[in-house]
């Protein structure tokens, strides 16, 4: 009977180790991951990326509405399901505007508005300067299709 109870003991003890063992590896390889994973967005954020899809408004053919004037509009895909785009707004008129809403609307190889980016920005900006658009869009199941943009509405806001 005694050794009964210490081989169910011993066994016991083996089993509390093996579980121990077991946990620490879990969250010592889910740690890692996460630090792959910030090192990977580091090094994309230090690196210039390539642009996935560049639009018709460029420097050379820049979209002109409403006293504003909008160049390099970028889209770059981040993973599979988000995207950045980025576009430069250059306040055309002669006067200071106290911001804008602008939405660029993203499309497949069809034709068909995939989602829209809005953005209201509340800011001054004087004649001549410019404001970079820099936007998030994320949870996109269809990002793949995405091959290009258009900029839907651009509006000053209203004092």
């Amino acid at each position: 009977m005694k050794n009964k109870k210490k081989l169910i003991s011993i066994c016991l003890a083996i089993i509390l180790i093996l579980v121990i063992v077991i946990v620490l590896f879990v969250i010592i390889r889910k740690n890692s991951r996460g630090n792959i994973e910030k090192q990977i967005e580091i090094q994309e954020i230090a690196q210039p990326r390539e642009t996935d899809v560049i639009i018709k408004g460029t420097k050379e053919k820049p979209i002109k509405s409403k006293g504003f004037e909008v160049t390099n509009i970028e889209i770059f895909k981040t993973t599979e399901t988000s995207l950045i785009v980025k576009a430069t707004v250059v306040n055309k008129s002669s006067k200071a505007v106290n911001g804008f809403f602008i939405e660029i609307g993203l499309f497949d190889k069809e034709g068909k508005q995939v989602t829209k980016i809005a953005q209201n920005y509340t800011k001054k900006i004087k004649p001549g300067k410019s404001y970079v658009l820099d936007a998030s869009v994320v949870g996109l199941k269809a990002i793949k299709d995405i091959t290009s943009a258009k900029l839907l509405k651009i509006e000053k806001e209203k004092n």
